[in-house]
C-alpha cells in the first residue's frame, strides 16, 4: 500500500485496523500450524 493512497482514503484508521486484523489472523494460523505439527511429531522438543 502506497502512502498517498493511504492518506487520500476517507477511513485510513479503519484500513489500518483491518490490516492489523489480517496480520493477527495470519499469526494465529501460523501458531496453530506449528502447534499441530509439534503435536503430530512428538520427537520435536
Amino acid at each position: 500500500m502506497r502512502v498517498d493512497s493511504f492518506v487520500k482514503s476517507p477511513r485510513p484508521l479503519a484500513m489500518a485496523t483491518g490490516a492489523v486484523d489480517v496480520r493477527l489472523r495470519a499469526a494465529r494460523g501460523i501458531v496453530t500450524l506449528v502447534a499441530a505439527v509439534r503435536l503430530s511429531t512428538p520427537s520435536l522438543p
